[in-house]
């Protein structure tokens, strides 16, 4: 099953600390959240998400809104793509306001037509844009070296090659780089973000579900936190779907499921680890397991892939399993 990571726009669910959040209805109109860099002034590269193994591919999607500064010809740049966790070498996509930006290999990598300036913004300014992208390695290349980056911005489309990059196993993270701006320019504000190994539609929306009913054998704390004393205990949550029909209709797909632990840790050290579920019907399916620690503001998190109508979602349960 291929992987999904998907981030309404929240900090804490990125791995690096050099981003802030902000609640705001305006930057993120769907879910009321975005996340941008912390230093306005100077470049910010986060290392958002990890990934377990190195991708033959990898596709996504993001909002990103540009509040525009008082300099309205210094918006700065936004810039993304993997990266090689050893070398610290990266291929990065990008743009401005006014053109694709560089989209470049750092180091000695290479790419075809690196820069592409338009004759119109491809960035609104004050707005909700719609972001999607893949980066596809030739399978072909038996050192797969060589590919294709693909970036679409609010429907408008452009396409590289590249050649010279260090494929190995350690390309396991995908990054976001903010780049500097004077400190009167606007701000990149990133919401609703989703990465796959796995095709993503540019229709693919994000919402996040409140939870409507609650099945567990674990012991109910304060503020929502459930613990366990002993292993194999289990929580499992039903979602509210209500929402989601009003705004998207009744026919929709679940294109992908995302759990959130949030705090997750241990307060015993017979429980070591936590098992993702899901429950349709009878049957139980597990997904990721996650070692955990003592530290009370851990979150872990699990994403998959997955094709089931609305009414589906709302008969099943998700949730964790103790683990010794």
């Amino acid at each position: 099953m291929a992987f999904r990571y998907i981030n309404p726009g929240y900090a804490s669910l990125i791995v690096d600390t050099k981003i802030e959040q902000v609640e705001s209805l305006v930057y993120n109109p769907t879910n009321g959240v975005a996340f941008t860099g912390k230093d306005t002034e100077n470049d910010v590269e986060t290392d958002t998400f990890h990934m377990d193994s190195a991708p033959d591919k990898l596709f996504g999607r993001f909002d990103l809104y540009l509040d525009g500064g008082e300099d309205e010809e210094d918006y700065g740049a936004l810039k993304f793509g993997i990266k090689n966790a050893s070398s610290g070498s990266a291929l990065r996509l990008g743009f401005k306001i006014h053109s694709f930006y560089d989209a470049d290999l750092t180091n000695v990598y290479t790419i075809t037509d690196p820069i592409v300036y338009d004759s119109e913004p491809c960035l609104e300014v004050n707005k909700v844009n719609e972001i999607t992208f893949s980066i596809r390695f030739n399978l072909e290349d038996t050192y797969r070296e060589t590919g294709t980056a693909e970036l679409t911005i609010n429907g408008n489309k452009k396409i590289w090659k590249f050649h010279g990059y260090n494929y190995s196993d350690q390309i396991k993270s995908f990054a976001i780089f903010f780049c500097g701006t004077n400190s009167n320019a606007g701000r990149h504000y990133v919401s609703n973000l989703i990465l796959s190994d796995a095709e993503i539609s540019e229709n693919e929306k994000v919402a996040v579900l409140p939870i409507s009913s609650t099945e567990t054998n674990m012991t109910e704390g304060t503020s929502g936190l459930y613990i366990a004393d002993a292993s194999n205990q289990t929580l499992l949550q039903s979602v509210d779907v209500e929402e989601l029909i009003k705004s998207y209709g009744a026919n929709i797909k679940i294109t992908g499921i995302e759990l959130v632990g949030n705090p997750a840790y241990k307060t015993t050290e017979d429980i070591n680890s936590l098992v993702v579920l899901s429950k349709a019907g009878e049957s139980i399916a597990e997904h990721g397991t996650f070692n955990l620690s003592g530290d009370s503001t851990a979150i872990i998190m699990d994403g998959w892939t997955d094709n089931i109508s609305v009414n589906n979602l709302r008969n099943m349960r998700f949730g964790w399993k103790a683990g010794e």
